[in-house]
């Protein structure tokens, strides 16, 4: 029999961790997952194998880059995602390797799909890269990839529970089909009945008015809340294990910290930070986009917004999908030797108002994810 779970826990300052290792300890944390049994290409290595594809294809001269289409995945929103990593794919290759008026575009689509080469198999994500010629209007390439990393998978389709153990399993499909995860006091999610982990989002109207919101099933059994246009949210993280926990966030497949300004990458002009920890028994709050570690405006806050004003909408990624999709990877971790004290005081997703958020660097091993949770909204009209 499971031990109770509590109601509820108060939220504590952020944690956030490096990718060689670190994590920032109050709200916000960020690092490298450490793979135990995970042999399987991520997202990110695959698109580092397109961007060289890409360039080898131009010659080395910069591209700009469109929108990732779903293909018959209309409860899908992750090609903001794909095109942020490649974007930081290309980057990596090449600094100037993206221009937003190069003579050649880069774009695609992705799908949830079976191979014909192992048709036996079960579906797997493909996703297939366009290189087209602007001033000839001609495709000069296609670039497809698979990924069968079930932790991909997951984030790729929004699911919510536990990743199978083993990589060919058909357990990823059902509950994509059949979505699952534990709602408690109707405003929070955990990835099943005895999930030690749980997310919320709240609606904040001002730093004294915070609402959660109520989460329903939709007609597709996905959970869904409600937010309208200008809202102001933040995305509450409770962890009910005696042990810290690392957690992963992404908005429609954008890391938190992919706005992360020059002090907070590497050498590779990566992110250095992708993860937040959660103290034991305990809450933290993921109050926006992570900007940098310390000072003035650290984190912008997320805003609902029409898709031209939206995170996505100003990367230049066109609209390919009315659903907002929220998801978190939880992990356990490893510590480590704490590099440094405190460092900081105190429809789509915009980049909302600048704010100072709390927030202080720990090293740390992050192990690959055991639960996810993903909790949906309808981003608003942008002509509304």
């Amino acid at each position: 029999m499971n031990p109770p779970i509590p109601s509820c826990l108060q939220p504590v300052g952020l944690t956030i961790a490096f990718a060689m290792g670190f994590s920032l300890h109050g709200t916000l944390q960020a690092q490298t997952p450490k793979s135990l049994n995970n042999p399987q290409p991520s997202i990110d290595q695959r698109m580092r194998l397109v961007a060289a594809k890409i360039l080898q294809t131009t010659d080395g001269k910069p591209v700009q880059l469109g929108d990732f289409t779903p293909t018959n995945l209309q409860r899908v929103n992750f090609g903001p995602g794909l095109r942020g990593r490649l974007q930081e794919a290309l980057l990596r290759e090449n600094p100037q390797a993206v221009a937003s008026h190069a003579a050649f575009i880069v774009k695609g689509d992705y799908s949830f799909s079976k191979s014909r080469e192992n048709a036996d198999q079960p579906r797997d994500i493909k996703i297939t890269a366009r290189v087209i010629d602007g001033e000839f209007d001609e495709e000069l390439v296609q670039i497809p990839v698979r990924i069968d990393d079930p932790v991909a998978i997951a984030e790729v389709l929004g699911i919510t529970g536990a990743p199978p153990a083993e990589r060919n399993s058909p357990r990823l499909e059902q509950l994509f089909r059949r979505p699952s995860g534990a709602l408690r006091d109707r405003t929070r999610l955990a990835a099943a009945d005895a999930g030690q982990v749980e997310v919320e989002v709240y609606r904040q109207a001002s730093r004294s008015s915070q609402t959660p919101c109520v989460i329903s099933r939709d007609v597709h059994g996905d959970a869904k809340i409600s937010l309208q246009r200008d809202d102001v949210y933040f995305i509450r993280i409770h962890n009910l294990h005696p042990h810290e926990i690392a957690a992963r966030v992404s908005i429609d497949g954008l890391s938190t910290f992919h706005f992360s300004d020059a002090s907070a990458r590497d050498e590779n002009h990566q992110p250095i930070y992708n993860h937040y920890i959660v103290a034991p028994q305990s809450a933290a709050d993921v109050q926006g986009w992570f900007i940098r570690v310390a000072g003035t405006g650290n984190t912008r806050q997320f805003r609902v917004s029409g898709y031209a004003d939206s995170a996505a909408g100003r990367l230049g990624i066109p609209e390919s999908n009315e659903t907002g999709v929220i998801h978190v990877q939880i992990s356990e971790t490893e510590t480590r030797t704490a590099k440094g004290g405190e460092r900081g005081k105190s429809l789509g997703t915009a980049l909302g108002q600048s704010i100072t958020v709390r927030q202080t660097a720990v090293e740390r091993e992050v192990l690959d994810p055991h639960e996810f949770v993903t909790i949906r909204y309808d981003r608003p009209n942008t002509n509304h």
